[in-house]
């Protein structure tokens, strides 16, 4: 079931210049081309700061992926970023994205710092000040393979980071419009960036969905193993210092380096005609004059679009660490002498190798440099404890990079546990059963796990007795059926497995449903479209009945859906708590083990709606549930509507006409799940009604008369 984004203003996206073609996904799916490429000339982009509401620049937090950018700036660079082939620097940077860089394709952009006029049409300048009708909130023009310009409009208060519900992102609006610029139209899916109105406030558009994703993929092709490609930089950022570009597809000769030009006109700052080493992974410049802090991008000597590399932040003088990426051997025995190889990034003349497990160190001796990517050293382990030890190398600089665990102490008598039986060797999934294990060589400290496949649980409450015999118990929750295999493990990291040596079995009667998987396994606990579930298994051709929590009961065609015998779909209810919820099936034999499907928050604001439901009682209860914060849930019914009414504009309670509203406020940082009982008055009349409930995150503020344009504002 499509819900729809109810208090958008649909539009259309203002185009100056020539008409073009318009080429629809020949799959079917909803993103448009303009058909078009920008060409690597013209990747560039500036921004015209005129933003003149506070809000637009009350940022003033730097941040390390964005050097040199606050305020609105800051917001316009991210929205820009987003599309980028891969992750931009760590990704990090947004409090409400995991990952800043999702586009996948051969695209990317090169950020040119502030400009201080709006431009051309083919200026590529992002800025404000556009006097717009019509509830328009940002336009983009001369959108063409020649250039582009976006404009936001001044009618509208702008806000430069999330958390003012009275005012419009620009993070989120710059993303949708930097869609247009790089050849995107408006998509027809709800959820995609691209969509005609916008999200909310526009918090939710920061992210491109997988149908923008799609859409930028088909107008530049996905990105793959041979495209240009920064990972990381090492050495000195100062002007004049030595720098060394490490990434992937490097030409052997006549790559560029493409910097942020102080005073930008839009045209990067070059250093041309470098060589790479390593195989194309490796190039080392001396920093130019005529930068600013920004990006960085490096261009092969190709002329394809794979050509031109992803962004990588670029602060000037700011001197880069050490990067590990393994140690060789990873582990070694308890007195014994280990020379060891490091691999990593960043590595300079005269680093130091430390190994440490708590307050216990090694320091290593004789350590040696070989490019900046190797690292030899000599380790003693004389009396070093057993286990796993962190490893740390650190420049002469002081920069110093740590990998953890990342080399274990093993125990030199290899008193490797043996193990001779489990009792008992059989349970009933879902039990929890006290086991006895005989063997030698267990040691005071050692654990008990059971395998199967991937899944492993872990014994409590071990005891060894001596070193022949272990004590422990093993819940079986969950547990799938089959024979698993039992393994002790020391504190000296030795460990011992009987295979196959203890079964799982399944007390449902033969024939009974076996539920082997779930997709998604990971549903999130609210959606805007009904999470459709689907479990895998056997003996599902006689199912009748879903339960799930053990307390949402379905039944029967229209909420039961068998597609054979390995197969039942059905619509996640909204539960009642996160994390693990067993579902159960049942057939004409019997029902089958609970299988956990692990339900997650939400990450961002969300709209839940429901049927039709009819009120019998005076009350409704229901749960709602999101991520820790401030959460407000409203509550809105209209009688005999055969679809959601979209017409609350200004949130004014009372003000809905023939409607019944309800609001509820859940209490300051109410976490995970709360529920309310709702009292519908007695002057409504029996019949069916439409309810919904929507989560803003931050909260409004309940109950007074609220006018919000998180609701009410539209994206052109």
């Amino acid at each position: 079931m499509r819900i729809p984004r109810t208090l958008r203003i649909i539009g259309t996206v203002a185009l100056a210049g020539p008409v073009l073609l318009i080429s629809l996904n020949p799959s079917g799916g909803a993103y448009v081309t303009f058909g078009f490429e920008l060409p690597t000339s013209q990747r560039d982009f500036r921004v015209y700061n005129n933003f003149t509401n506070s809000q637009a620049n009350n940022n003033g937090s730097a941040s390390a992926n964005f050097p040199g950018a606050v305020g609105a700036v800051l917001a316009i660079w991210k929205g820009g970023v987003e599309w980028e082939s891969r992750s931009y620097g760590d990704g990090s940077g947004d409090p409400t994205q995991g990952n800043l860089g999702d586009g996948g394709a051969d695209f990317d952009w090169t950020w040119q710092g502030e400009t201080t006029s709006v431009g051309g049409y083919d200026s590529n300048v992002v800025s404000s000040g556009a006097s717009c009708g019509g509830g328009t909130l940002a336009y983009a023009e001369g959108v063409s393979s020649n250039g582009w310009r976006i404009r936001f409009c001044n009618g509208w208060t702008w806000q430069d980071g999330p958390g003012d519900n009275s005012s419009m992102d620009i993070q989120g609006v710059a993303a949708h419009e930097f869609g247009h610029a790089l050849g995107l139209g408006h998509s027809g899916t709800f959820a995609a960036t691209m969509y005609a109105s916008i999200n909310g406030d526009g918090v939710p558009d920061r992210s491109i969905h997988s149908d923008d994703i799609n859409g930028v993929q088909a107008a530049y092709s996905s990105a793959t193993s041979n495209k240009v490609s920064i990972t990381g930089i090492t050495g000195s950022t100062a002007i004049g210092g030595t720098l060394t570009v490490a990434g992937s597809n490097f030409t052997n000769s006549g790559n560029e380096v493409w910097f942020t030009k102080s005073s930008s006109n839009g045209v990067p700052t070059k250093v041309t005609g470098v060589s790479s080493s390593g195989g194309g992974t490796s190039l080392t410049i001396t920093i130019p004059s005529g930068i600013q802090d920004g990006s960085i991008n490096v261009k092969s000597s190709s002329s394809s679009g794979k050509s031109l590399s992803n962004s990588w932040p670029f602060e000037i003088g700011v001197q880069t660490g050490p990067s590990i990426s393994s140690i060789s051997p990873s582990g070694a025995d308890q007195g014994s002498t280990a020379v060891v190889t490091v691999s990593g990034a960043g590595f300079q003349g005269g680093a130091s190798l430390v190994l440490t497990q708590g307050a216990f160190q090694i320091n290593a001796t004789g350590e040696a440099v070989a490019g900046s990517s190797t690292l030899t050293a000599t380790v003693s382990l004389s009396a070093a404890p057993f286990g796993p030890y962190d490893v740390t190398v650190t420049n002469p600089d002081s920069l110093t990079d740590t990998l953890t665990a990342g080399f274990t102490v093993t125990d030199p008598t290899n008193q490797t546990p043996v193990l001779l039986s489990i009792t008992p060797d059989a349970a009933d999934a879902g039990t929890t059963v006290a086991v006895t294990v005989l063997g030698m060589d267990f040691q005071p400290g050692a654990q008990l796990t059971i395998e199967l496949g991937p899944s492993t649980i872990s014994g409590a409450s071990e005891l060894v007795v001596g070193s022949t015999l272990m004590l422990a118990t093993l819940d079986l929750s969950g547990a799938a059926p089959g024979d698993w295999d039992v393994t002790v493990t020391n504190p000296s990291m030795d460990s011992g497995t009987l295979v196959g040596a203890f079964a799982v079995i399944d007390p449902s009667p033969a024939g009974s449903p076996v539920i082997t998987a779930a997709t998604p396994a990971q549903p999130p606990v609210i959606a805007e479209t009904p999470i459709l579930v689907t479990l895998t298994g056997s003996h599902f051709s006689t199912v009748t009945k879903v339960t799930i929590d053990g307390q949402h009961v379905l039944e029967g065609f229209g909420e039961v859906f068998v597609l054979g015998d390995t197969s039942v779909q059905f619509f996640l209810p909204l539960v009642d708590h996160l994390g693990a919820v067993p579902v159960t099936l049942e057939n004409a034999v019997g029902t089958s083990l609970p299988f956990n499907l692990d339900v997650v928050p939400v990450t961002s604001p969300t709209l839940y709606m429901q049927n039709p439901i009819v009120f019998t009682l005076q009350e409704v209860t229901q749960a709602m549930a999101s991520d820790p914060g401030d959460i407000h849930v409203l509550w809105a019914a209209w009688s005999n509507q055969p679809t959601p009414v979209p017409g609350i504009v200004d949130l004014d309670i009372g003000n809905f006409g023939t409607s019944l509203a309800l609001w509820w406020a859940l209490p300051t940082a109410a976490t995970g799940v709360t529920s309310a009982t709702f009292v519908i008055p007695a002057e409504v009349l029996p019949g069916s009604y439409w309810w919904q409930g929507a989560v803003a995150n931050p909260a409004l503020d309940l109950p007074a008369p609220v006018t919000n344009t998180v609701f009410t504002a539209i994206l052109f």
